[in-house]
């Protein structure tokens, strides 16, 4: 599983719209071993074409702290899971919360 997650200024950002790269996190064997990360510059873009990039980067789930619906069904279609989390905080601590089942919900918008 790849995990990827939004950033700005070196920590996680709220709106994917807003981000600078893209931090991706492989998570190996059974036992959860945190790979990385590594960071990616996203390419310039439309944010249409974001899910499909990142799919082909190998991710298979995006922490964000917001979404509209729209984006929504485009990282459903490209078989990305959504996870919507109102944190702003460290690549670190949003992966662990993530892999303990306690981050906390943000909110979909629109």
């Amino acid at each position: 599983m790849k995990i990827a997650i939004p950033i700005t200024h070196g920590r996680a950002c709220l709106r994917l719209d807003d981000c600078e790269q893209v931090a991706l996190i492989e998570i190996g064997g059974a036992d959860k071993t945190v790979i990385g990360p590594s960071y990616l510059t996203t390419p310039p873009r439309e944010l249409d074409t974001v899910p499909h990039w990142l799919r082909n980067q190998g991710a298979s789930v995006i922490i964000v702290g917001s979404v509209n619906p729209r984006m929504r069904d485009l990282f459903s279609r490209n078989g990305i899971g959504l996870v919507v989390s109102g944190r702003a905080e460290s690549v670190k601590d949003l992966v662990s919360a993530y892999l303990a089942g306690t981050l906390e919900a943000g909110h979909v918008r629109g």
